[in-house]
């Protein structure tokens, strides 16, 4: 008896391609890349943070005005800098209100240091801002304010939150001794706020024990030095919490992905 064969179309067996061998990346192709991902980490910044971006431009205007007092431009330009990062500072009162009234909340339901710790952080940046705030208004004829005393309550608060962020990094870093790269990160931060203690130390002693203004250059150099660690923590963040690298620096635990 004749049979009849069947052809089954499942049982085509695919063509196997072989997947090519992995290649590691060179130096100069992960170079490269790193300063692609900086790049346009920068370009984030300065949608993100435009107040770090024009207080660098700012500063290094300020250094030229140094080197060269005769030079009207570069003066000009440092106080055009400095009058925008006042007004980005009034834009940001809000936002830094709510935030310290939600931590005086906490703090009075729970009457705890980590609460009164959170108090301090979040009220610092208030009290920047509304200083800030009151300098452009000065600026512009709005107000005639005493600008000492502005000075007095802003260097007081800067040396008590960039002590607190200073004693909270040295934390960090002590407890993450497991992941260097989140140590790296808490570095860049402490060294941002020792500079901020520095700058606050030096205003209040001009003030108060002094008699006059410290020279131009020794605070320009302390607002350089926070400002670059700035950069360095906010691009250092942006560069390990990219998804292939898993880490998120606001929990300080490593992502699940």
């Amino acid at each position: 008896m004749a049979t009849t064969a069947v052809h089954n179309p499942q049982a085509t067996t695919a063509p196997v391609i072989a997947a090519a061998p992995a290649t590691a990346p060179t130096r100069c192709g992960s170079c490269w890349n790193l300063a692609q991902e900086t790049l346009l980490n920068i370009v984030r910044m300065s949608r993100e943070k435009p107040k770090y971006v024009i207080k660098a431009v700012g500063y290094f205007f300020g250094w030229q005005n140094v080197a060269d007092p005769s030079n009207t431009y570069a003066k000009g330009m440092s106080g055009f800098c400095r009058n925008t990062k006042n007004a980005l500072s009034m834009t940001e009162v809000p936002h830094n209100a709510l935030e310290t009234f939600r931590a005086l909340r906490s703090f009075w339901n729970e009457h705890s240091v980590t609460n009164g710790r959170q108090v301090v952080a979040k009220g610092q940046p208030l009290v920047n801002s509304v200083c800030d705030s009151l300098k452009l208004t000065n600026q512009l004829g709005a107000t005639n304010l005493n600008g000492t005393g502005i000075d007095k309550v802003n260097f007081t608060a800067c040396l008590i939150g960039s002590s607190h962020g200073s004693y909270s990094a040295v934390e960090k870093i002590v407890q993450r001794t497991d992941n260097r790269s989140v140590q790296a990160y808490y570095l860049a931060n402490l060294a941002r706020d020792i500079s901020y203690v520095a700058l606050a130390v030096i205003g209040l002693h001009a003030i108060f024990i002094a008699g006059v203004a410290a020279a131009p250059w020794v605070m320009l150099a302390c607002l350089t030095s926070a400002q670059f660690f700035t950069i360095v923590g906010y691009l250092t963040e942006r560069y390990f919490e990219h998804p292939t690298r898993g880490i998120n620096y606001r929990s300080a635990q490593p992502v699940n992905l």
